[in-house]
């Protein structure tokens, strides 16, 4: 089963429920907020992202600003 981290309050993360919820595609919803990833985690994401940790960055949102 896949996961989708997301905080509850980002409407992209909101539009990435529906579309999955629309499609029936099964899915574990984590909530960063409440169940934050621990730091073997995120090293793994960001290893195995090609564009390493800027890729976890919102460049485009209020806090990176």
């Amino acid at each position: 089963m896949k996961r989708l981290y997301c905080i509850a309050t980002c409407t992209t993360c909101k539009k990435a429920v529906k579309d999955l919820e629309e499609r029936g595609v099964d899915y574990e919803y984590v909530d960063l907020k409440s169940d934050p990833p621990n730091k073997e985690e995120l090293r793994s994401w960001i290893n195995k992202h090609p564009k390493g940790i800027s890729a976890f960055f919102n460049t485009s949102g209020i806090l990176y600003r």
